[in-house]
């Protein structure tokens, strides 16, 4: 009973804290400045530059780009007067980064543009303009959810399945198993069909435990669908994470696009977290499940 309300206690506080990021989440995404906003949408349409790059070719990649100059320009328009006057620093930013995107147009590359992407968010910053905190700090909240999820559902798992049963069954399967290995293996007809007559009787005990397989990976995807429905209403073309290192893709005989995996959304990093942590926290709470 001690260790039942141990864990209660500790599935009600990471209850509280999913709550407690939701609520920020929202809060800030309630809030967030129209110039913000503007900010999110420009760093977006870059980062959709590159993947159409990769699926389309330069030619789409370029007409991208333009219409990124007509967002970056009515991003900036309303700082020109007040800022640009007075700050030579800004000018010469500013130039760099129209050079780019010229540059960009006639021949779009992947580096150049997420050069572009750093050359805008300084820009931004100089005009002290950032990005909500959702957006900010999205690598960190995903995996804060992911994390706290993990562990609830992982606890309900340790508390809601008779493990004690399960270790007895498995072990009792894998003893019948090796009897009948050994009897097949010694050609003792008469301790094989006995065996063999347990054979229904182990059928439904392995039956037991795929159910209760069944039900972990159930109880593991009702959260993580539910929150990936929330989060995708958030973070929808958002780059969660630039890699420090490029991956190259993994061969399944059909290849969307070329090139390497430099940066993950938020759907792929949200399932390396979600599901990453899950497996720690089996392993932590069901040693020998």
């Amino acid at each position: 009973m001690r260790y039942l309300n141990e864990y209660s206690i500790t599935a009600i506080i990471s209850v509280l804290l999913v709550i407690g990021l939701f609520t920020i989440a929202v809060t800030e995404q309630s809030t967030q400045e129209d110039e913000s906003n503007d900010l999110k949408k420009l760093l977006v349409t870059i980062d959709g530059s590159i993947k159409t790059l990769r699926l389309r070719g330069e030619n789409s990649a370029s007409d991208v780009l333009e219409g990124i100059q007509s967002q970056y320009n009515s991003f900036t328009s309303p700082y020109e007067s007040d800022n640009f006057d007075n700050k030579p620093n800004l000018v010469k930013l500013n130039q760099e980064i129209d050079n780019k995107l010229a540059k960009l147009k006639q021949s779009p590359d992947k580096n150049s543009i997420r050069e572009l992407r750093g050359m805008i968010q300084e820009m931004a910053n100089e005009l002290g303009v950032r990005l909500s905190f959702i957006y900010e700090n999205s690598m960190i909240i995903i995996l804060g959810v992911s994390f706290i999820l993990s562990l609830i559902m992982s606890i309900i798992i340790k508390i809601g399945v008779n493990w004690e049963k399960i270790r007895g069954i498995r072990i009792e399967l894998k003893n019948w198993q090796d009897k009948l290995r050994q009897a097949q293996l010694k050609s003792k007809k008469k301790e094989i069909r006995k065996l063999k007559l347990q054979q229904g009787e182990m059928s439904e005990r392995q039956n037991t435990i795929l159910m209760t397989d069944l039900k972990q990976a159930i109880l593991y995807l009702i959260p993580f669908v539910l929150a990936w429905v929330w989060l995708s209403t958030i973070y929808q073309d958002w780059v969660v994470a630039w890699l420090p290192f490029n991956l190259p893709w993994p061969d399944f005989g059909i290849r969307l696009f070329s090139g390497t995996v430099a940066s993950m959304g938020f759907l792929g990093w949200y399932l390396l977290s979600y599901f990453g942590f899950a497996q720690i926290w089996r392993r932590f709470l069901i040693p020998s499940h």
